[in-house]
C-alpha cells in the first residue's frame, strides 16, 4: 500500500467569501502556529446554532446577531447622481424646518411631506440645490442677516446665492449644508467665498447661513447639523446591510399625522438569524496559502416587529 506524508503546512485555511458583492467583507481573523496549521475564524460561524449538508452544500444558521457583529459593508455614494427628498429637523432643538411665505423657520414639531426638500447636484457640478416645490434656497444678501428664502431658480447665479455644499456624517442620518457665496457691495474682503453653515435664529428661528464651524468638529451640541427623515444611506450605491424597522404614526389620540409618511422612529441593527450557505464543489479560490470559500447569506424572518417591544435592540 502507497503511503503519502502529509504536513500541517499542507493544509490551507478557508475563509468564507461574501461572493456576490465585493464591498462586503466578512470579518475573519487568521491564526498561525509554530508546527504550520492555520487556522481562520470568523464571526459568521461563532455559535452556530444548526448545520446541514445536503445537494452538494453545507447549510449553517447564526444565533441572533445583528449583520455588522461579523461583516463589513462599504457604502459608496455617487455624488453626481445623488438626490434625496427628505425634511430636515435640527439637532439641537428638535424642530423642523417649515416653510413660511417662502421663508423658512426651524420651528414645526412634525414634518409633512409637501415640506420635503429636494436635494441635488447642480448642473455645472459644483454644489448642490435645495428645492422645495419648484422654487430653490436663496441666500438673502443682507449684511449681518443672510435668511434663507425659498424664491425662482435663477438663470445666472454669480454670487452663487442658489448652491451650497452638503455633506453627511458617518451614520447617513446628519446634513451640515454649506453656502459658499459672495457679497460684491461690500468691502472687497467679503468678495471671497463666504463659508457658513444653516443654522437658524434663537430669536425668530429664521433659518440662516451665519453658521460658523472653523473645523470638520461638527459638535452634536452646535446647531449647524440637520437630522433627515430618510436614511441617506438608501442612496448609496451597494447594498445597506443594516436592516432597519421604520415605524410610523398610527395614533389614536393626536390623528394630525396618520396620514402623512412622517417617519416617527427608525430603529437599527436588528438581530436576526442568517443562513449561510456554501456550495462545497464550487471552485475555491486559492490566494497567498489561505482558500476563498463563496458562501449566499440569507436573513431570516423569524422575530415579530411588535408595536412597543423590540427586546434588547
Amino acid at each position: 500500500m502507497t503511503t503519502i506524508d502529509i504536513s500541517a503546512s499542507k493544509f490551507i485555511p478557508l475563509s468564507a467569501h461574501y461572493g456576490l458583492n465585493d464591498n462586503i467583507v466578512l470579518d475573519a481573523t487568521l491564526f498561525e502556529f509554530n508546527n504550520g496549521f492555520n487556522l481562520i475564524q470568523q464571526p459568521i460561524f461563532t455559535n452556530t446554532q444548526d448545520v446541514a449538508i445536503g445537494n452538494n452544500s453545507f447549510l449553517s444558521i447564526t444565533p441572533l446577531r445583528a449583520f455588522y457583529d461579523f461583516a463589513n459593508a462599504q457604502k459608496l455614494v455617487d455624488k453626481g447622481e445623488f438626490v434625496i427628498f427628505t425634511g430636515l429637523k435640527n439637532k439641537k432643538s428638535n424642530k423642523y424646518i417649515t416653510n413660511i411665505d417662502n421663508v423658512l423657520y426651524a420651528s414645526a414639531t412634525a414634518c409633512n411631506v409637501l415640506e420635503f426638500f429636494k436635494i441635488y447636484k447642480t448642473s455645472t457640478g459644483i454644489g448642490y440645490y435645495v428645492s422645495q416645490n419648484d422654487l430653490y434656497a436663496t441666500v438673502v444678501l443682507e449684511k449681518g442677516k443672510w435668511d434663507i428664502v425659498m424664491s425662482e431658480k435663477l438663470t445666472d447665479d454669480p454670487y452663487n446665492i442658489q448652491k451650497f455644499y452638503v455633506s453627511s456624517n458617518q451614520t447617513m442620518d446628519t446634513l451640515t449644508i454649506k453656502s459658499m457665496f459672495t457679497v460684491p457691495q461690500w468691502s472687497s474682503k467679503w468678495t471671497v467665498p463666504i463659508e457658513r453653515f444653516w443654522s437658524y435664529s434663537s430669536i425668530t428661528s429664521a433659518v440662516r447661513s451665519n453658521g460658523l464651524v472653523s473645523d470638520d468638529d461638527y459638535l452634536p451640541e452646535n446647531n449647524y447639523c440637520w437630522l433627515t427623515t430618510v436614511d441617506v444611506g438608501l442612496f448609496a450605491i451597494g447594498f445597506d446591510c443594516d436592516i432597519k424597522w421604520v415605524k410610523y404614526y398610527n395614533e389614536i389620540g393626536d390623528k394630525r399625522f396618520n396620514g402623512t409618511v412622517d417617519i416617527k422612529e427608525v430603529v437599527r441593527n436588528i438581530p436576526l438569524n442568517y443562513l449561510v450557505s456554501c456550495p462545497y464543489e464550487k471552485l475555491i479560490q486559492v490566494d497567498n496559502k489561505t482558500g476563498k470559500m463563496d458562501v449566499n447569506i440569507s436573513n431570516l424572518k423569524n422575530i415579530a416587529t411588535s408595536e412597543n417591544n423590540y427586546g434588547d435592540v
